[in-house]
């Protein structure tokens, strides 16, 4: 093949790339364009409350894509996962605000992870990011980060600033039946199990599995398996 040939080829491969990643963006409307639509308010934290520590999933800003329940699909060029309080913030020109009604979140998406919104153990709400997913269960990871309340000084010790814990996991199942709830799953380094009258196939499929659980990769392995 000449030159040229190898060239036009090129130049055609780019052009179907550039193209497909417009229009995949185009799908998604910016929270930070949207006019007449309040899907933002700022995020105001009481400057009295000072908390040590860090509550983000990661350090750097990065772009979320945001589904809702009502299809709409929301971009956030430049955003966190705020853990404590489950929220996902956004800066638009220094300033910080969050998405509301996130309630009303299908699921949302940071680099190649996948988080999606989940009512569970009666009345709670919170994200879950994705592990694996098959035809009979989805495997979810729940990021976890609590505020440690300071001391009052005692005339004696000074007093302790609240902190942020450090981040800590908790693993689910879900069925992939309508309506069904994540079971929490009990993870020690040689064994998983779950409550066998919540989900006996999975608890006696659990039963016969050994090994050294680790790792997000050696919990996936055991639930592609099953």
């Amino acid at each position: 093949m000449d030159a040229k040939k190898m060239l036009s080829k090129f130049l055609i491969g780019s052009l179907i790339l550039i193209s497909f990643a417009s229009y995949s963006q185009e799908n998604y409307l910016r929270v930070d364009k949207i006019e007449g639509a309040t899907m933002m308010s700022p995020f105001i934290q009481n400057p009295d409350q000072k908390i040590e520590g860090d509550a983000y999933l990661h350090n750097e800003w990065k772009e979320i894509k945001i589904e809702r329940v009502d299809g709409k699909k929301l971009l956030a060029p430049k955003a966190k996962y705020h853990i404590e309080q489950e929220e996902l913030i956004v800066e638009v020109e220094d300033v910080l605000y969050r998405i509301n009604n996130k309630t009303q979140i299908r699921h949302f998406q940071i680099d190649d992870q996948t988080f999606r919104a989940l009512f569970y153990e009666q009345d709670n709400f919170g994200f879950f990011q994705e592990l694996v997913v098959t035809s009979k269960i989805i495997l979810l990871k729940k990021h976890i980060c609590n505020v440690i309340k300071g001391q009052d000084t005692n005339g004696i010790m000074a007093a302790t600033s609240d902190k942020y814990s450090q981040h800590k996991t908790e693993y689910y199942v879900q069925k992939v039946v309508e309506n069904s709830e994540p079971l929490l799953l009990k993870v020690s380094s040689k064994k998983i199990s779950i409550k066998s009258d919540q989900y006996p196939e999975l608890s006696e499929f659990l039963d016969g599995i050994k090994g050294k659980f680790k790792s997000d990769a050696s919990l996936v392995q055991v639930f592609q398996d099953f």
